[in-house]
């Protein structure tokens, strides 16, 4: 599967493409709060892309409640060489330790959210990637789109599993399964309020805590009566 994006949990280097180009890149190119360091040396951002980059930035800014400084963006041509630069095979790759992009495209709004989101804090990749999707719909992946196939997967596997289990499931079962269930928390509370889970939770990963904090509720009573009712 050629996956949304990912934030990236465990970053392990591979020295593929060696270490200059893992620091530097070919080039640089600055365009408001976002520094994109391109690996094709013919590369470049085309102003629509900055433009649709800095509105979605603001906009996610705003629905969750906090701001970023300064966006670091890697574009590279192939899903491999983000693997090779991170660890983590996939179109986009979000660090949450630094913050820095990795893309094959130059307006990745799910990796966007997940820049704007680990400012917040982490309850875990399920949430994390849950709202990447509910909050950058792309073709096929709308809120109706991932409710479908979480229907059909949950009813032969524990939504229990992808929560705690996100990385060893397969990854377009879960991205669904995580996209739904965060969609339907957005429209049943507010984005604002999912956004206090993310802050409830800190840096401690402890999802169950913050979701008790945030909607008086365990995680999971709530997934399991969600996916019953699906």
């Amino acid at each position: 599967m050629k996956n949304l994006g990912t934030i990236l949990m465990a970053a392990a280097v591979s020295s593929l493409f060696g270490a200059s180009v893992q620091a530097a890149g070919c080039h640089t190119v600055e365009a408001g709060r976002f520094e994109y360091v391109l690996y094709e040396c013919d590369d470049k951002v085309s102003a629509s892309d900055v433009k649709k980059a800095e509105t979605f930035l603001a906009e996610t800014e705003q629905a969750l409640g906090t701001s970023v400084a300064k966006v670091e963006y890697h574009k590279v041509a192939l899903p491999e060489q983000i693997d090779a630069l991170t660890g983590m095979y996939g179109v986009g790759v979000t660090i949450p330790k630094t913050g820095r992009i990795y893309s094959t495209r130059t307006f990745h709004a799910h990796e966007l959210v997940h820049r704007v989101a680990i400012e917040l804090g982490d309850p875990g990749r399920f949430f994390h990637e849950g709202l990447a999707v509910a909050l950058a719909e792309e073709k096929g992946w709308s809120r109706k789109d991932v409710t479908k196939r979480a229907k059909v997967v949950l009813a032969q596997r524990r939504i229990g599993d992808f929560v705690k289990h996100f990385e060893r499931m397969n990854q377009g079962d879960a991205y669904a399964v995580a996209g739904a269930f965060v969609s339907d928390l957005v429209a049943k509370h507010g984005v604002a309020q999912v956004a206090e889970l993310f802050r409830h939770a800190g840096r401690s990963k402890n999802a169950d805590g913050a979701f008790i904090a945030t909607f008086g509720t365990t995680l999971e009573a709530a997934t399991t009566a969600w996916a019953q009712a699906l």
